[in-house]
């Protein structure tokens, strides 16, 4: 089977070579960088090493963004006779032999075309360990399947990692209109077109959070957005724990409206951060109340950001 690796990648100095450096120690593949035009020294790194790995490249991405990145690099892969693709993120830290791992779980004669993997969070600085903790639990992740352990089975959606070549091009690729949510939306069309995608549990993938709270908010209201934009593309209901935070938003947003004619109506403010408190309070109960002022605060702004995007996307129609 020949196989590609591919990076999309933006401002990414911070990790490029670390990413490259694991996967290269374990395997030889042809891995590509595609840039998305990184103001930060990306470029620069990419070509040292360059310089001494015949089998890496970089391609310039003048989209910008992710879905652009990996269709640019699917088409350019199949004209040169690739058969599948990993997609790698460059902010990630992977397992040795991930590529081959993955690679050899596809099984296209069975209608196995895409395999995902579970995502566990790490840390960093201390609201990167606040983010940890939360997205590693109920309390973020609100029981994704692909999120922290997970057992190797059949599933609707996960984190991107390998393709076969000829059916991500049979549906499209990714929507390039999608600057978020483009692995679900992308995922809903390879199932409604018969294919099958493995949760390859045994081989998780270590995501390196967001380190602000800004940066954070701007993630998640941006993945409400696009999710509501994937669900109104294919008319479908959101589950339980994607609407949740649309009714906290709608909740508290109330609240503050009835507050000053209904002053009792404050106790939802208060109701929504003694769950919180309550929540991480359990999740920590066996290691300590360290980070659990930040807890509350990162399960608030993912839980709120995403609720406000989610409204955004069907009101706005945006």
């Amino acid at each position: 089977m020949k196989a590609l690796v591919v990076i999309p990648a933006l401002n990414e100095a911070l990790h490029i070579e670390k990413v490259i450096a694991t996967i290269r120690a374990s395997t030889d593949v042809d891995i590509w960088v595609v840039d998305g035009g990184s103001s930060d020294g990306t470029q620069a790194i990419v070509e040292r090493l360059k310089s001494n790995d015949t089998a890496l490249d970089i391609l310039d991405n003048p989209n910008k963004i992710q879905a652009c990145a990996v269709n640019l690099a699917a088409q350019t892969a199949r004209d040169k006779g690739y058969e599948a693709l990993v997609r790698l993120d460059a902010h990630a830290h992977y397992p040795d032999h991930f590529v081959e791992d993955v690679l050899s779980a596809l099984d296209p004669e069975q209608g196995l075309v895409s395999v995902v993997v579970p995502l566990n969070t790490i840390g960093g600085n201390a609201f990167q360990n606040a983010s940890r903790d939360t997205f590693n639990s109920f309390l973020g992740n609100g029981g994704s399947d692909h999120r922290g352990a997970a057992a190797t089975k059949q599933v609707d959606h996960g984190h991107h990692a390998a393709f076969w070549l000829q059916a991500f091009d049979e549906i499209g690729g990714y929507d390039p209109t999608f600057k978020a949510n483009e692995d679900a939306e992308f995922d809903v069309r390879l199932r409604a077109a018969g294919y099958r995608i493995l949760l390859l549990g045994t081989t998780p993938v270590d995501y390196v959070p967001r380190a602000t709270a800004k940066s954070l908010w701007g993630q998640y209201t941006r993945n409400g957005l696009y999710r509501a934009r994937n669900l109104r593309k294919h008319n479908t209901a959101p589950k339980l724990r994607q609407l949740i935070p649309a009714i906290i938003v709608v909740a508290l947003l109330g609240s503050l409206v009835l507050a000053p004619i209904l002053p009792i109506a404050l106790i939802i403010p208060g109701l929504y951060v003694g769950a919180l408190v309550a929540a991480a309070l359990w999740v920590r109960r066996k290691s300590g109340i360290r980070h659990l002022g930040l807890m509350v605060w990162v399960a608030a702004i993912a839980h709120i950001g995403f609720g406000t995007g989610l409204i955004k996307g069907y009101i706005l129609r945006a």
